[in-house]
């Protein structure tokens, strides 16, 4: 199982100033930062995420993507996440402190993780946006007593 680990604490799901940073070490990267809300997160094999790696650059030219295993030393699942209407989805705040990251773990080449988010992102959240309307659907009609047939427990009460 896989994760998007986009959102982070400053930055929500602006992949533009995401603060996350993936340093170069040798041949590979150090990986520092956190990122939060993330669906799987805590159970997922393996994250795919972003970091900016080149702070001089602006950020569509300064962010990389990487795949990252979850089990590697360094990464800790801060918090998981209860939500209203999601009870089935493992939501986790994670941080990264000093990750190792090997090379062969960049994602379509240094510096061009922000067109691979962008339209990840493009397809994505229009199936995020169809499931939420179902989740509030589901909501207003148990709460309005439309979907059960005769009577509800909302019979005698005004909504």
């Amino acid at each position: 199982m896989g994760a998007l680990a986009l959102t982070e604490p400053q930055a929500g799901s602006d992949a533009g100033s995401i603060k996350t940073r993936a340093r170069r070490e040798g041949r590979d990267f150090i990986l520092s930062g956190e990122k939060r809300f993330i669906t799987n997160g805590g159970v997922a094999d393996y994250l795919f995420l972003l970091a900016v790696t080149d702070p001089s650059k602006p950020a569509r030219s300064a962010i990389s993507g990487f795949v990252i295993p979850r089990n590697s030393k360094g990464l800790e699942v801060v918090k998981a996440y209860s939500l209203l209407g999601m009870r089935g989805a493992n939501v986790a705040h994670l941080r990264f402190r000093d990750v190792d990251v090997p090379r062969e773990n960049l994602v379509g080449g240094l510096n061009r993780g922000f067109s691979i988010i962008l339209d990840e992102l493009d397809r994505e959240r229009p199936a995020v946006a169809a499931g939420m309307m179902g989740i509030a659907r589901s909501s207003f009609e148990q709460a309005s007593g439309t979907h059960l047939p005769g009577s509800s427990w909302t019979s005698d009460q005004t909504l």
